[in-house]
């Protein structure tokens, strides 16, 4: 498992709606995939940045919540 601190729990919510998406839609579609690609890789490419901008952008975890994760 990968941890960053700064992941806020609206980060990875709105990276996991959105990769899925993303894989569901090229999924339905596979002649829009580019290179062949298999599409949890393409969801995967669109959930790491939704993930980093929303956490960027929204209010960090709190120190007691971290705590939990990271001892």
């Amino acid at each position: 498992a990968l941890y960053w601190r700064r992941a806020t729990t609206a980060g990875v919510i709105s990276g996991l709606v959105a990769g899925s998406l993303t894989a569901f839609v090229f999924w339905q579609n596979p002649e829009l995939r580019p290179f062949d690609m298999h599409e949890g890789i393409i969801g995967l490419l669109v959930h790491v940045p939704v993930l980093v901008g929303v956490s960027l952008g929204s209010r960090p975890q709190s120190d007691a919540h971290l705590t939990r994760f990271f001892a």
